[in-house]
């Protein structure tokens, strides 16, 4: 997850885990401030950390973030709905679907050409889609999210659950 500020960007250290692959797969070309702090600082992410965020105030590093679409925007997932963000993985899930049946009813030639292209498609929507399940996660409340000081104030609200109205058998007679 990411949150884009004006002069700064926060990545989750999950994100940045696997920061590798999605560069790898976009083919993006990496500032060398996000190689330095993500890859040359001998950062350890395990359980303990990975849902806390790494801090990047160069425009260099912002602009790189802004572009990697795969890694969720935390402030446009904010303002939607449970219902909203199940849509969304519904979606991802539906294309990675359609891509995957398309794919598998090509002949062999056209599969080994388009290999490595639907591979990337399927990485990135998959881990898209994981992405906001994770945030899903935390928007129920069933997994604590520790924002940076300065984001504090746009923590999702939880959605009021429907109240349930039960009439006992006394307030019927």
């Amino acid at each position: 997850m990411k949150i884009i500020t004006e002069n700064k960007v926060y990545i989750q250290l999950s994100d940045v885990f696997n920061l590798n692959p999605i560069i790898t797969t976009l083919n993006l070309r990496c500032p060398v401030s996000v190689t330095r702090k993500c890859f040359s600082d001998n950062i350890v992410i395990d359980g303990d950390n990975r849902d806390c965020f790494l801090e990047f105030d160069d425009r260099e590093a912002i602009s790189f973030f802004k572009k990697i679409d795969c890694i969720v925007d935390y402030c446009e997932l904010c303002s939607k709905s449970e219902d909203e963000l199940m849509e969304m993985i519904k979606k991802l899930h539906d294309e990675v679907k359609v891509m995957t049946n398309k794919y598998n009813n090509m002949s062999r030639n056209n599969q080994s050409k388009r290999y490595q292209s639907y591979q990337k498609e399927y990485y990135l929507k998959s881990y898209k889609a994981h992405s906001i399940n994770s945030f899903l996660s935390y928007k129920r409340g069933e997994k604590e999210l520790i924002l940076p000081d300065d984001i504090e104030t746009l923590k999702p609200k939880k959605e009021d659950k429907p109240k349930t109205f039960i009439k006992t058998i006394t307030e019927i007679i």
